[in-house]
């Protein structure tokens, strides 16, 4: 795992949060039927004797663009899905709980190396040295 990697993840998570929220969006759009409406005819007849034809006035809405969109989404989120599992299923194999606590701090969290040593009571410098001496011994 590489530190690019890792800053990776908090980019993730807000573009899955992204892309959730365009899904939840487009739901609401297609709730509320604002698509295309296409109008056409039909031929039929009375349903009881005498059978006389008649013409019948059918309306729809081209969900097309919606569909397509929605697996676009769909997919996106599963991409990003997946990734965010390759990462956290790393940061959950650091067995060292002092190093687990500060990767998490630092990539899940967001924080700092200043912020994270004035949590755990370190100097900022010690909090680079623990992070790139774990990930050059893995």
């Amino acid at each position: 795992m590489t530190k690019e990697r890792l800053e990776q993840l908090k980019y993730i998570e807000r573009s899955l949060k992204s892309v959730q929220d365009d899904i939840k969006h487009l739901n609401r759009q297609i709730a509320s039927s604002t698509g295309r409406t296409f109008t056409d005819v039909t031929k039929g007849s009375m349903p009881a004797h005498p059978y006389i034809e008649r013409h019948y006035e059918i309306q729809g809405i081209d969900m097309s663009h919606y569909d397509r969109l929605c697996i676009k989404l769909r997919e996106k989120e599963a991409e990003l899905q997946k990734k965010l599992l390759e990462l956290e299923n790393w940061l959950e194999g650091i067995e060292d709980e002092k190093l687990y606590l500060i990767f998490r701090l630092k990539y899940r969290d967001g924080m700092t190396n200043r912020q994270i040593a004035q949590e755990l009571g370190y100097d900022k410098s010690r909090i680079s040295q623990l992070i790139n001496g774990y990930l050059r011994s893995n």
